[in-house]
């Protein structure tokens, strides 16, 4: 079994090597809309899956595309190169490795403060040497300490009940390891932190629609899912991370009704196959069209701070029309300059009618804060 005094051999060399090496942001990257678009039109040629070349050239003809941040235009490049090179089937390893990298290391901003806490839960030594196909030995070392520290906090903080139920999905070849016989990944003990969150301040079992924007591989909407079985789950985001998900959950979850993305501009056209699917992807042009009080629970989790202030706006009006309660989880100040005036905690426009459930800082991570508020 890995012990505390076990881990501690290996983080301190690891840490000094990845000092210099390792340090990935994605930091002052930015693609405007034009350019985007150009590269677009050449690029979608190779050989791409047709449900992401229509969700992209249906995107880059809409408002929404002409106000996305450049930064996450920059990402958009990025993330459909990777799924071009190595396809679908390991975007665990490859788009979510690099969006947790920088997290999932002994550096983390996520996992600071569980540091020198004591490690007391039982894992086999062999799984901090389990190496990861598209990780160096180096990289593999670092996630699955990380992962094994984050998943000690999981366990002596009483979130253990989730994993009974809860397992990471073999879909997308992930980066995991093996806990009570069970597959734990950096991105599953997020989602168990946040739904956490969410359902002791909320009666989830009394709450069967939910809405999530920027859901990116979908992995709050799995573990919701599993947990809630008799929900509706609407997902609102921009490809390739709409394609994503939606890939994601299909494998993971194909026995429920799906309605795939669309391009449709009136909910007429698509209205019973709408109403009847359990779980619904959406562009941000058609949140316009959902109906008025149509969900419980919207949620925005780590996206929010990646957006232009004039697009936030435009959320938390929609977010006021359609839900009920929202849960939103952000930087404390964002990282990604996307507009002249930062985002921090206690910007974000949130209505003067809205009764605040709780505002306050995270632990994990220690550098955002969480939020739910009834409308």
């Amino acid at each position: 079994m890995l012990s505390k005094s076990e881990i501690k051999k290996f983080i301190p060399p690891i840490i000094f090597e990845l000092r210099s090496r390792f340090k990935m942001r994605y930091g002052p990257a930015y693609l405007n809309a034009k350019d985007f678009a150009k590269w677009w039109n050449c690029f979608k040629l190779a050989s791409l899956p047709c449900d992401l070349v229509l969700m992209m050239d249906h995107y880059i003809t809409t408002p929404s595309f002409e106000e996305t941040s450049y930064y996450w235009n920059f990402l958009s490049k990025r993330h459909i190169e990777l799924l071009s090179q190595y396809n679908i089937n390991n975007f665990k390893q490859t788009i979510e490795k690099f969006h947790y990298w920088g997290e999932a290391t002994m550096e983390s901003v996520l996992i600071k403060p569980l540091l020198n806490d004591p490690v007391t839960i039982k894992v086999e030594t062999d799984e901090i040497f389990r190496d990861h196909e598209f990780c160096s030995r180096i990289e593999s070392i670092q996630h699955n300490i990380a992962n094994i520290i984050l998943l000690n906090y999981i366990v002596n903080n009483g979130y253990g009940k989730y994993l009974e139920v809860l397992e990471e999905p073999l879909f997308g070849n992930p980066i995991f390891i093996k806990y009570n016989q069970k597959r734990v990944s950096f991105p599953l003990l997020n989602s168990i932190i946040e739904i956490d969150v969410i359902s002791n301040h909320l009666d989830l079992k009394s709450k069967t629609r939910f809405l999530e924007i920027g859901a990116g591989s979908g992995r709050t909407a799995l573990s919701l899912l599993k947990l809630i079985v008799d929900s509706k789950y609407i997902i609102v985001d921009i490809p390739p991370a709409l394609y994503i998900s939606q890939e994601n959950i299909i494998q993971n979850i194909p026995h429920k009704r799906i309605f795939k993305f669309q391009n449709f501009t009136n909910l007429e056209e698509v209205k019973d196959e709408f109403n009847k699917a359990d779980i619904i992807f959406l562009s941000p042009e058609q949140i316009k069209l959902i109906p008025d009080k149509y969900v419980d629970v919207a949620i925005a989790i780590d996206c929010l701070h990646e957006m232009i202030s004039s697009d936030v706006e435009k959320y938390f009006k929609q977010f006021n029309r359609i839900a009920t309660y929202l849960y939103f989880k952000c930087q404390n100040v964002q990282w990604a300059k996307t507009s002249k005036i930062l985002l921090t905690i206690d910007s974000y426009p949130v209505r003067s009618h809205w009764e605040k459930i709780m505002h306050e800082k995270c632990y994990v991570p220690n550098d955002y804060f969480q939020a739910i508020y009834r409308m």
